[in-house]
């Protein structure tokens, strides 16, 4: 049999034990997780969570309900104002783009899970379009590093996500536009890394660092100085960003003084000793385990690309960033997972691309205890949100659940 026919035979039996039982078929198919088929259904699984999830009025889905509810509510001729000021009591906020799709969705149904249904498969669908972006050419991504990578980065952007929608969208777009800014230097791609502003306003922080590198380019021995230098005032940067004047622009203002306040850091502050130690550690390991990476890579892997050597050099950038705003919880909670994604994406162009790049022995392990801890993290956060039928055959049997349980609430009972 030729390997077109066998191929094909394949993707037929994966998606039929797809639509019989998704979860099974997705963990039947992860040793290859840059296939077309596993991909396309992983946007599918995504989009699954949106229609069965369980909501949690302690989450932002309580407050995404409700804001979809008001829009369903209000009539057409409304849009300016629905898309640009739903969120704002003045002024214009510029990241209209979760609105839009409220908007839209809201015209069709009144069904509030439909519409989570959507941000879900979004999600899910720039996650497969920015793993197929950076295994395209990827020669040697059977490896087993460069496929426990990809899984890494899939566990990081898990359909939960949809709770932060803005952000995580953000983090995934700004990803696929700067890895492809990073190989061409085409300003439309760089345009489309500064319009992520659009999806989520609070990524116009980190803005100045990004053209700060296409100004000066891979300059590394500046950007370690940079480092030192966030090191040196990142104590001074909440009170100065508090008493900032931002005359007329009040979405600068509110957007900056959000991530400020001391009301709002106090709060954070107070979740995170109420949470465990080992769910708040994970992102400051994370963070110091990727950075710990690109360095290794860059200075003692052969055969870096100039596009590996730009996307580490911008890295370093975007690290000093995270210690800049380090007293600032609200903000380097967020952008963490948005480096760890650039940096799980560096990683594996570098362990795909030849036989012969394999991570030392210390980064093995740390690698797979990073991950696993991240599995045992998001899994259990998971548990709060989705139906046992999830997991099941037939999982759309849950839809006919007025009252579905969770899996920790089944476990617990």
């Amino acid at each position: 049999m030729k390997q077109g026919a066998i191929d094909n035979r394949n993707s037929v039996l994966k998606n039929g034990l797809f639509i019989f039982w998704p979860f099974v078929s997705l963990i039947l198919s992860i040793n290859k997780p840059w296939d077309k088929v596993f991909l396309r259904n992983l946007s599918l699984f995504f989009g699954f969570f949106g229609l069965l999830f369980i909501a949690n009025d302690t989450s932002d889905t309580a407050r995404y309900a409700t804001y979809f509810q008001e829009t369903g509510l209000r009539p057409f001729s409304d849009f300016y104002d629905i898309i640009f000021n739903l969120y704002a009591t003045s002024d214009v906020k510029w990241d209209f783009f979760q609105k839009l799709i409220e908007f839209l969705v809201s015209r069709i149904t009144d069904n509030v899970y439909i519409y989570f249904g959507v941000l879900s498969f979004i999600l899910g669908y720039a996650l497969k379009s920015l793993i197929s972006l950076i295994s395209f050419d990827a020669k040697n991504k059977n490896n087993t590093t460069a496929v426990m990578i990809l899984l890494f980065l899939i566990t990081l952007c898990l359909p939960l996500r949809m709770l932060s929608f803005r952000h995580y969208l953000a983090s995934l777009v700004f990803v696929i536009a700067f890895f492809q800014y990073s190989k061409t230097k085409e300003i439309k791609y760089l345009i489309a890394t500064l319009s992520v502003i659009f999806i989520h306003f609070g990524f116009f922080l980190l803005l100045p660092f990004l053209l700060l590198f296409v100004i000066l380019g891979s300059r590394d021995y500046i950007y370690y100085g940079v480092i030192v230098l966030c090191f040196v005032y990142n104590d001074t940067v909440t009170s100065s960003l508090f008493v900032l004047n931002f005359e007329d622009d009040f979405a600068l203002e509110s957007t900056v003084k959000s991530y400020a306040s001391e009301d709002y850091n106090s709060f954070k502050n107070e979740v995170i000793n109420q949470t465990l130690s080992i769910i708040t550690l994970l992102p400051v390991v994370l963070k110091w385990f990727i950075f710990s990476a690109l360095i290794y890579v860059r200075y003692f892997v052969l055969f870096l690309t100039k596009s590996d050597r730009s996307l580490i050099s911008f890295s370093l950038l975007f690290f000093a960033f995270l210690v800049l705003f380090g007293e600032i919880s609200a903000v380097v909670d967020r952008f963490s997972i948005t480096y760890s994604i650039l940096g799980l994406v560096i990683l594996f162009r570098v362990y795909s691309r030849h036989a012969i790049s394999e991570p030392n022995l210390f980064f093995k392990i740390g690698g797979v205890v990073v991950f696993s801890w991240s599995i045992m993290v998001i899994g259990r956060q998971l548990m709060d949100y989705i139906p046992v039928f999830y997991l099941t055959p037939l999982p759309y049997l849950s839809l006919l659940d007025s009252a579905p349980q969770s899996i920790i609430e089944w476990i617990k009972n």
